[in-house]
C-alpha cells in the first residue's frame, strides 16, 4: 500500500492517471482510493474485470480490461459540470459519457492511497481488494485534461499533475512493496521519432509504395504485427494488403473506422479505433483451424472471435504490400486508401501467436517474424517515404511491485 503524501484540495474537476500491470490472476485490486468523512469512495479506480470508478460514491462502469496481466496506462477525466467523463487507455480515448455527480465536488483533506480500497478514511481494508501487480508514473490533476494533453502524458512520463506528480519519495509506503529501478519504456515500448535515417517508414503522400521482398507461402494460420501512427482520425489507412490469384483481399489489415481484417475476401470488423495519431501496436492472429481469430492492440488482446474463412488456406506466390491496397496482384491502388503516417516493426508469421507472444514481441522489438521479420533493407521503397529513427525506450521511471 501507498500513501500520497499530499493535501487534497476540494475539486470540481480532475484527472487521474497512472501506469499498471496486475499479476494476471484477475484479482479485485484497488488501483487509486480517496477517502474523505463524507465518502469512503469519494474518488475510486478500481479494475475488477472491466475498470470502475466512483465519484461520491456513484459508480460507472465502461468495459475497459485492465487486469491481464499486462501494462497499461489507465487515465480518468471527471467534470463536475455536466457530470462528463472520460476513460483513456494507452493515450487514446476509449469511451465517455456524462451525468456522473453532476454540480458536485470532491471533498478535499481525504487520504489518497494506491493499490488498496478504503472502507474509511485511512483504513477498512479488505484483502481481496488490494492490488497484485505494478505500478508507476501516478499523476493527478485538478482539472479535466484534454484527449491532447492525456496523449501527451503517456508518450512522455516527465509530464507530472499538479496535485501530485509522480515521486516514490513522497510516498508512504507499507507492506511487501518492492521498488524497482529499470528502464520502465522498454515494458511496454512506446516510439519516439527523432529525424535521423533508420527503422521507421513515414508516409507522406499517396503514391508510395512499400512491397515486402518475401516468398509468401500457402498459409493456413498467420500473425501479422505492425507499428503504426495516422496523420489522424477518420483516414482509409490501409496498413497490410496481401493480393495473390485468387483474391486480391486474400488478406488485408484496413483501419477505417474500427480496423477491418479480410481473409480471402471475407471481413471481419471490431471496433479498435488506430486512426488516431497515437502509436499503436496492432496485431491480427488467424486459423484455417474453426477459422478463430484475435486482435491485440498494444501487446493485449482486444477482442476474438471465429468462423472466419473457417478450413480456407491464404494462396502463396502473391504480392505483398505495406501503407496501400491492392485491387489487383501489385497494382490497382487507390489514392483515397493509401496509408498517410509512419510504420515499423512489422512482423509475419506463418502461425498464430499466442497472447503470451504477442506481448513479447510489444515489449522486444528485437523479435521478428518467420516470414518476414521487420528490416527496411528487405522492402521495395518508392514514392515519398522518409526513414527516421525511433527509440522504444525513452524514458526511465522507478516501478513499483505490490505483492
Amino acid at each position: 500500500m501507498c500513501s500520497v503524501l499530499r493535501k487534497i484540495p476540494q475539486l470540481s474537476a480532475l484527472t487521474s492517471c497512472i501506469w499498471m500491470k496486475t499479476s494476471g490472476r484477475r484479482g479485485r485490486g484497488a488501483l487509486v482510493s480517496y477517502a474523505t468523512l463524507t465518502d469512503s469512495n469519494e474518488f475510486l479506480m478500481y479494475p475488477a474485470k472491466d475498470l470502475r470508478i466512483f465519484v461520491k460514491g456513484t459508480q460507472l462502469d465502461a468495459g475497459l480490461k485492465v487486469d491481464d496481466g499486462q501494462w497499461h496506462h489507465v487515465c480518468v477525466t471527471w467534470s463536475s459540470n455536466g457530470g462528463n467523463w472520460v476513460y483513456y487507455d494507452n493515450g487514446a480515448e476509449y469511451t465517455s459519457g456524462s451525468g456522473l455527480e453532476s454540480g458536485k465536488c470532491i471533498t478535499g483533506g481525504g487520504t489518497l492511497l494506491l493499490g488498496q480500497e478504503q472502507d474509511e478514511v485511512g483504513g477498512g481494508f479488505h484483502p481481496l481488494q488490494c492490488l497484485i501487480g505494478r505500478i508507476t508514473g501516478f499523476n493527478l490533476w485538478s482539472k479535466a485534461l484534454s484527449g491532447d494533453e492525456v496523449a501527451a502524458v503517456f508518450n512522455d512520463c516527465a509530464i507530472g499533475g499538479d496535485i501530485f506528480a509522480w515521486n516514490v519519495a513522497d510516498l508512504e509506503i507499507r507492506g511487501d512493496v518492492n521498488e524497482i529501478e529499470g528502464d520502465f519504456c522498454d515494458e511496454p515500448a512506446i516510439p519516439q521519432e527523432s529525424d535521423e535515417a533508420g527503422q521507421t517508414l513515414e508516409l507522406t503522400s499517396s503514391d508510395t509504395y512499400v512491397g515486402v521482398l518475401r516468398q509468401m507461402p500457402q498459409l493456413s494460420a498467420l500473425t501479422s504485427c505492425i507499428w503504426v501512427k495516422t496523420s489522424g482520425p477518420g483516414t482509409k489507412a490501409t496498413l497490410v494488403s496481401y493480393a495473390a490469384s485468387t483474391h486480391h483481399n486474400e488478406f488485408l489489415m484496413y483501419p477505417a473506422g474500427g480496423l477491418k481484417i479480410f481473409v480471402k475476401g471475407c471481413q471481419v470488423t471490431a471496433g479498435l479505433k488506430v486512426d488516431d495519431d497515437q502509436w499503436h501496436h496492432v496485431c491480427v492472429t488467424w486459423s484455417s483451424n474453426g477459422g478463430n481469430w484475435m486482435y491485440y492492440d498494444n501487446g493485449a488482446k482486444y477482442t476474438s472471435g471465429s468462423g472466419l474463412a473457417s478450413g480456407k488456406s491464404i494462396t502463396g506466390g502473391g504480392t505483398l504490400i505495406l501503407g496501400q491496397e491492392q485491387d489487383e496482384v501489385g497494382g490497382g491502388l487507390d489514392p483515397s486508401q493509401a496509408l498517410i503516417g509512419s510504420i515499423t516493426g512489422f512482423n509475419f508469421w506463418s502461425n498464430a501467436l499466442s497472447g503470451d507472444e504477442v506481448a513479447a514481441v510489444f515489449n522486444d522489438c528485437s523479435i521478428g517474424g518467420d516470414i518476414f521479420a521487420w528490416n527496411v533493407e528487405d522492402l521495395e521503397i518508392t514514392g515519398d517515404v522518409t526513414e527516421i529513427n525511433v527509440d522504444f525506450c525513452a524514458c526511465v521511471l522507478p516501478d513499483l511491485t505490490i505483492a
